[in-house]
This record gives C-alpha cells, structure tokens and sequence, in this order.
C-alpha cells in the first residue's frame, strides 16, 4: 500500500515490515517485533500512521508503526493467543480486529492505550472470519462466522448484537465494503458470486457479553 509521500509499504510472510521509495529506489526495514512472526494485515489511518495486526502466537497483538520516526507502538490482546487477523478503522479513529482463535471481536483505542473485547455469539472455539470484516456509516461493526451461515452486527454505543440468517447456506463471505448508499457488498467464495445487502434496523438485538 502507498502512503501520503508515494512510498510504498508491504510485508512478506514474515517480519519486517518494508517500505520502498520509489523515487530513489531505496529500501527501509522496520523489526514490529524482535523475535515476532506473521504480519497480517497492514492499514493506515488518518494521521498517517501504519497499523498491523498479527495473529501469530509469538505476537498476538495490533500496533502501528510511526513512518515519521519508525517507532512502533504496540498494543498486546488482552486475551493470549486470540488470532487477530484483520483491521479496520472508524470514523472516530478506533481499531477494529476479528479475534479468530477464540471467537471474539476487539477495539483499540489509540489515545488510551485500552483494549477491550466482546464475545460473537456461539462457542468460544468458533471462530469468526477474518476477512468480512465491515463498519457502516454509523461505525457499526459486521462480520460472519466461519462455522455458520449468520452475519453478525455490532453496535459499540449500545453494546447491542444483532444476527442475520444469510439467505443460502455455504456463503463463505470474503471483505465487506460499503458503498455511498449505504449498502454493503461482498464476495462469496462458497457460491462463486457478489453479494450486497443493506441492513434493516428493526430487527432484533441482544446484548454482546465480554
């Protein structure tokens, strides 16, 4: 991915990070983690600031690096070997990570360094996908299990859960995305076909347990 001066960052299948400039062709490493292992998914916010998750057991944590500096600043699962595998970040500059080994959903807040988590509904051991992963225009967060066919939407302000039953079974959802009219649209890796959906706000909601 490329940063606001044009240089272009990635990870291999392992740590460091790496950012080339293309100007000069020159290459600059950056250790998230002496000893550390997979690199997962790689975001930038608003302020610049590169973030990453890495659901390898030897890390287990979200972080960003600092291109300005090349600081690292780190902020460990409060749960050991939760498995987060996919960011993404709200309009109020909030992190966002599907916990997969153990069926959670976690927020950073970066101005206070918390970390908190919420349960997804069914065992601890069901895990939910990483990648459809998904927040609306009200910063409401939607993911869908890897064992059942439901979409699950999370409202941080109410801490209310809501469940929707996927038409068909064996969808297999791949990244959400959210289009200017407020519908989301999805890949189904299970049907061979894009899915979009738009949420009804009268359904149901329980309250998702920590």
């Amino acid at each position: 991915m490329t940063d606001r001066y044009g240089n272009i960052w990635f990870t291999a299948a392992n740590d460091p990070v790496r950012k080339l400039n293309p100007k000069t062709n020159e290459f600059s490493e950056y250790v998230v983690k002496p000893g550390g292992g997979t690199i997962d998914d790689l975001l930038f916010d608003s302020h610049g600031r590169l973030w990453y998750c890495s659901d390898d057991k030897n890390m287990n944590e979200v972080g960003f690096i600092d291109p300005l500096t090349g600081k690292v600043t780190h902020f460990p699962m409060t749960t050991p070997n939760s498995g987060p595998a996919h960011i993404k970040i709200d309009s109020n500059g909030m992190v966002w990570t599907n916990l997969i080994y153990i069926n959670k959903l976690a927020r950073i807040d970066p101005r206070s360094g918390e970390v908190v988590e919420w349960y997804w509904p069914g065992a601890s051991d069901q895990k939910p996908e990483s990648d459809p992963l998904g927040i609306d225009a009200k910063n409401r967060i939607w993911t869908q299990s890897a064992v059942d066919d439901n979409l699950y939407m999370f409202d941080p302000k109410s801490e209310a859960l809501t469940t929707y039953q996927m038409p068909d079974k064996g969808e297999g959802l791949h990244n959400l995305w959210l289009d200017e009219n407020g519908w989301f649209w999805t890949a189904s890796f299970g049907h061979s076909q894009v899915i979009g959906f738009k949420a009804q706000e009268s359904i149901e909601y329980e309250t998702a347990d920590r």
